[in-house]
This record gives C-alpha cells, structure tokens and sequence, in this order.
C-alpha cells in the first residue's frame, strides 16, 4: 500500500476518495482496488490504511509494508472503528429559543387592581400572538400565577394545543430552571411582566434596552425579545429584539 495514494491524510472528513492498489506477482497480474470512500469521508483518509492492511492480508495479497507503516505514523493512537466510521458525522444539536413577551393590554390599571382582566385590545393583541406564532412549531408556554399573562397565551395555547405551565412570577429560579432544561430544537413563549420579562433575560446573561428603573415602559406592550439558548456547552445566549 502506497501512502502517497490517499490524499488529504491529514484532513479529517474531507471526502477525498481513498483507494489503495496491490498486486500479486506472476504471469497472472491482477490489480485489485479496494473503494473506502465512505471510509475517507466519514473519519479522514488516514484510516484506510489500516483497513487495507487487514484487507489485503485478508485474501493473501503481498502489499508495501513500508507504506502501511509510513501511513500509521499518521493514525491517531485510539483509531476510530470501521462502524464508527460509517456512520456519519453528527449534526450539531439545535438551539432551544424562549420567545419573552410583556402579558397583553389589561381592562384596569395593574397599580389599582392586583389582577386585572385583558381589555378588548388586550385579547385583540392574544389573539394576534396566536397568529403570528402557532405555525412556528411552540413547544412549551409559560406564564404567572396572573390571569392576565395566561389569558396572553391562552388563544396560542388552544392553537398549538398546549397547556400552560403556570410559574410564580415571584420565583424566577424555577422559571430559569425550566427554560436551561429545555431540550434542543425547542420554542419556548414566556408571558410575563414589565419588571420580570427584563430579569429573566437579564439572568441568562443578555441585556434588554429602553427600561425605565429595571422595567419596560408600562404603557408598552409591543416588545418581544428572542432568546437563543445554544446546545454546545460554554455557548453564549443570543438575542433578537423584536417588535417596535
């Protein structure tokens, strides 16, 4: 086996076509070529090597010792199996995002009335919601002990046909648990309040702009912010601010 036969040995997964030559001696000269492309794409061309010495070796056929030797100089000492190579590559994990959204307009203010109900344009906007992201795939919904964050999410609820896990506004481990717990490729929509939609963003790291004392404007109810929570471990959050 001639090592200068496999090019790219040192480019792991780059899917030169690997082939290696050998052949017996004699009057009846055959040349026989042994196909590992599946092989040099999957864990690198280095590899085959070692499998066509086995090969070879396999059905009697003479090769360049020397070849295979200056070709597994170049192995990794913990070779990769000939299964493992034929599987392939696996496809990074997709990001969890956590859709954070301020509850709807209420029928009182918050300051007067403790839990208020939502106002006409209040389930105008929840039913607007439910519109824009049911077809977006949601996976999980989250809202507080308030009806006027549940009455947020209820119409996208009944379109996605999900139940709304309820979590105390006052307990923001819980809901931060919840959402690092999230299983890749998942779309969370959190309905909180002006002070703890800043917070929880704020507590995985990102920053919201346009507060007023820690707090989104209380007569806004248009900004959705976007959270993109990475699978790799050490991966930075992200964030999209969305609406006005």
């Amino acid at each position: 086996v001639d090592a200068r036969l496999c090019q790219g040995a040192k480019e792991p997964r780059s899917g030169a076509r690997c082939m290696a030559h050998a052949s017996t001696h004699g009057s009846d000269q055959r040349d026989v070529r042994v196909d590992l492309d599946r092989v040099g794409r999957a864990v690198g061309s280095a590899i085959c090597y070692q499998r066509v010495e086995s090969v070879l070796d396999g059905v009697g056929l003479e090769h360049d010792r020397d070849g295979v030797d200056a070709a597994r100089a170049v192995l990794p000492a913990d070779p990769v199996t000939l299964a493992d190579a034929e599987q392939a590559p696996a496809e990074p994990e997709a990001p969890a995002c956590v859709l954070f959204v301020r509850h709807a307009e209420t029928a009182a203010s918050t300051r007067t009335e403790r839990d208020p109900a939502l106002s006409e344009a209040g389930e105008k906007r929840a039913a607007a919601l439910a519109q824009l992201f049911s077809p977006s795939g949601v996976t999980h919904l989250y809202a507080s002990e308030y009806q006027r964050t549940q009455r947020t999410l209820a119409p996208l609820a009944a379109a996605a046909g999900l139940e709304v896990e309820v979590v105390s506004a006052r307990d923001a481990a819980a809901q931060l648990d919840a959402l690092r717990a999230l299983p890749p490729g998942a779309l969370a929509v959190v309905a909180g309040h002006s002070n703890t939609v800043p917070a929880l963003v704020a507590a995985l790291g990102l920053e919201v702009g346009g507060l007023e004392k820690g707090s989104l404007p209380h007569d806004r109810y248009d900004r959705l912010f976007l959270v993109v929570l990475p699978a790799g471990e050490g991966a930075a959050p992200r964030l999209v601010g969305l609406g006005s």
